[in-house]
């Protein structure tokens, strides 16, 4: 019963944030700040109708960098967009599958915001769409958002990283910011009364001289490594043994 109750209110939700996002998204249409506003709509009243409760350490470091910059996450239940919600910072958009713009409601809102869409399964037009991302990143100072892992994990654990985050990160010499979430997918059951408790750890961002910037594969390895070890860390605080 609690689970179609919250299935029911969410879809509720759902509708009425979208449509007062796509209206707002109407009157500057693909502008990088729609994420901002929409993201904060959307995640206000989607959680706790869900029964998630998030915790974010290190929301100061998004602010370190005043440029564009490239966040980089673990990637668990279609959930993640409304956790990313609720703390993403301003001028910040994300790369997301082309067929998401054909998505009932949440497809529109994501691709009026101003994300960025590109087509996983044309290796050609994907990269050029990558290129494209940026270029426009540094003409318009603004954060791309990117789960490298391109599907999600629903509770397997990390899953490898594709490369197309670093070709970009290693073509534009930006600033990452690694972010981990806690493994709750695997843990989160809709149909509890309590809520569940979720936990983000956001990274100091990893700053390179141009000269020293790492190779695509070295890049991934060392933001792989890195988040599947912070993972391991808000694990334990969301009291995950396993």
């Amino acid at each position: 019963m609690i689970k179609a109750i919250r299935l029911f209110l969410g879809l509720i939700y759902l509708i009425l944030s979208c449509t007062i996002g796509i209206i707002y998204c109407l009157f500057r249409p693909f502008y990088g700040g729609n994420t901002l506003f929409l993201g904060r709509i959307l995640s206000f009243g989607m959680l706790p109708i869900m029964g998630i409760k998030i915790h974010v350490e290190g929301r100061e470091n998004f602010e370190k960098i005043q440029g564009p910059a490239i966040i980089l996450s673990n990637h668990q239940d279609n959930m993640d967009l409304f956790l990313v919600g609720a703390f993403v910072s301003k001028k910040t958009v994300s790369i997301g599958k082309k067929i998401i713009k054909y998505f009932p409601f949440i497809g529109q809102i994501y691709w009026l915001s101003g994300n960025i869409l590109i087509d996983r399964k044309r290796k050609k037009k994907a990269l050029g769409a990558m290129n494209q991302a940026g270029e426009q990143m540094i003409k318009k100072g603004i954060k791309v958002w990117i789960m490298p892992e391109g599907t999600r994990s629903r509770g397997r654990g990390l899953l490898p990283f594709k490369k197309g985050a670093f070709h970009l990160a290693h073509q534009t010499k930006l600033p990452i910011i690694n972010v981990s979430f806690s493994s709750y997918a695997k843990h989160w059951d809709i149909s509890k009364a309590q809520a569940h408790h979720v936990y983000v750890k956001i990274d100091e961002p990893m700053v390179f001289k141009p000269e020293e910037y790492p190779e695509p594969n070295e890049l991934k390895e060392i933001c792989e490594a890195k988040i599947k070890e912070n993972i391991a860390l808000v694990d334990k605080k969301a009291g995950y043994t396993q």
